[in-house]
C-alpha cells in the first residue's frame, strides 16, 4: 500500500446517524413540495421612534411527529440535496404572500429574507424576483435581501452583477452578521449595501465591556459614514437598547420588542403597538 492510503472501521452508529439525515431530507423534500414550511415573523424597530418599520422573515419547520427542525439545519439539507433554485422560488413566493396578507390587513411594513451564497452568483435571480414582484404588484422597495460576509466571498463579479440588478428592482440589500467574517472595508464601501446589521454576539458583549462597546461603535460609525442604515441584532434589555441610541444605531430588533411569530400574531403584535 502507498503512503497515501487510507481506510476506515466501520460503525454501525454511523449507519444509524446516515439513515436518519436521510429519512429528514426526503421529508423536507415532500415539505417543500406541499410547501409545508412556515415563515415567522420578527419586528424590527426604529430605535428612536420605537415603532415597528418591518419584520424579518425567519424559516420554520415542523415535522409530521411534532419536533422543531433548526433553520440552519434546514438550510444544510436544501444546500446537500441541489434544491436552492427550489428553495429560493418559494421564499421569494412566500415572502410575497406574506406581504400582500399583511396589506390586505391594513400591515404596513417592509419585509427581509436571507440569500444564501448560492442566492448571491445565481444571475437568473433577479429575473425570478422581477416576475414575481410584476405578478403580486408589490414594489420592490418593500423587501430588503439580507447576505453574510462568507456568501460575498465567493465569485465576487457574479455578486456584485446580482446584487446591482436586484437593486434596480428596488431591492434594499444588508450585510448580515457583519464583524464575524473577513470582508476587508475596502471591498465593502464597493458594494450597493443599504444597510449593516449588527451582529447580536456584539451587542452582548457590548454590555458586557468596553472593548465590546468599541466594536459596536466602530460598526455603527462606519455604516453612518458609507450612507448605510445600521440595525442591531438580538436586542433584549432597555440597557442596550439606550447604549444603542447614544451610539447613533437607529434599527433593532430582538426579545426586547418581540419574538419571531406567525403571521396572524404580528398582526395583532403590530396593531397593539398602534393603539
Amino acid at each position: 500500500n502507498s503512503p497515501d492510503d487510507s481506510f476506515a472501521m466501520f460503525d454501525d452508529g454511523l449507519r444509524t446517524v446516515w439513515l436518519q439525515r436521510l429519512g429528514l431530507s426526503e421529508e423536507l423534500r415532500l415539505a417543500l413540495q406541499s410547501e409545508a414550511l412556515e415563515i415567522y415573523l420578527q419586528p424590527q424597530v426604529d430605535l428612536e421612534k420605537g415603532n415597528c418599520f418591518g419584520a424579518e422573515l425567519l424559516l420554520r419547520w415542523r415535522r409530521a411527529n411534532g419536533e422543531w427542525v433548526a433553520p440552519p439545519v434546514i438550510v444544510e439539507l436544501i444546500e446537500e440535496n441541489g434544491w436552492r433554485v427550489l428553495f429560493a422560488d418559494w421564499l421569494i413566493r412566500a415572502a410575497l404572500r406574506q406581504s400582500a396578507a399583511l396589506d390586505a390587513a391594513g400591515v404596513n411594513v417592509s419585509l427581509s429574507l436571507n440569500l444564501t451564497a448560492g442566492d448571491l452568483i445565481d444571475v437568473d435571480l433577479p429575473e425570478l424576483v422581477a416576475q414575481c414582484l410584476e405578478t403580486w404588484r408589490i414594489p420592490g422597495s418593500r423587501f430588503t435581501f439580507e447576505l453574510t460576509e462568507s456568501a460575498m466571498m465567493g465569485d465576487r463579479e457574479r455578486g456584485l452583477l446580482v446584487m446591482k440588478k436586484l437593486r434596480e428592482l428596488g431591492i434594499r440589500i444588508a450585510l448580515d452578521d457583519f464583524g464575524t467574517g473577513f470582508s476587508s472595508l475596502s471591498y465593502l464601501a464597493s458594494l450597493p449595501l443599504n444597510e449593516i446589521k449588527v451582529d447580536r454576539s456584539f451587542v452582548i458583549s457590548m454590555s458586557a465591556s468596553a472593548e465590546g462597546l468599541r466594536i459596536v461603535r466602530a460598526i455603527v460609525d462606519l455604516t453612518h459614514d458609507l450612507g448605510m442604515r445600521s440595525l442591531a441584532e438580538g436586542v433584549e434589555s432597555l440597557e442596550q437598547r439606550d447604549q444603542l441610541l447614544a451610539l447613533g444605531c437607529q434599527d433593532a430588533q430582538g426579545y426586547l420588542y418581540g419574538k419571531p411569530m406567525p403571521r396572524d400574531e404580528f398582526i395583532t403584535w403590530f396593531r397593539a403597538g398602534q393603539a
